[in-house]
């Protein structure tokens, strides 16, 4: 069972090494947890479950986190310490 994001946030906050990921809450525009709170093996892994309504979605891509994860598994939220990002420039 993965403790939700009160109880995780809690026990980061008391300085304790944290080795699973926040739970989500249901309700779309819950918020996430702060990314540097997230797990540095696998680098990255903030979050799990949830859905991929459009407003957690855009909560999420604002955070620097975005969904990664395989069919038939719960969805996982990473937010890497290195991160790519391209800006898009004027095409002619």
């Amino acid at each position: 069972m993965v403790p939700d994001i009160a109880h995780r946030h809690d026990e980061y906050n008391a300085g304790m090494t944290r080795q699973l990921p926040w739970r989500l809450a249901d309700a779309p525009d819950a918020p996430f947890p702060p990314a540097e709170t997230a797990l540095r093996q696998p680098d990255g892994l903030l979050a799990v479950g949830g859905d991929l309504h459009p407003l957690r979605l855009l909560n999420a891509y604002a955070g620097g986190i975005f969904p990664w994860f395989s069919e038939g598994e719960p969805i996982l939220w990473w937010s890497p310490t290195r991160a790519w990002c391209s800006v898009p420039t004027a095409c002619t």
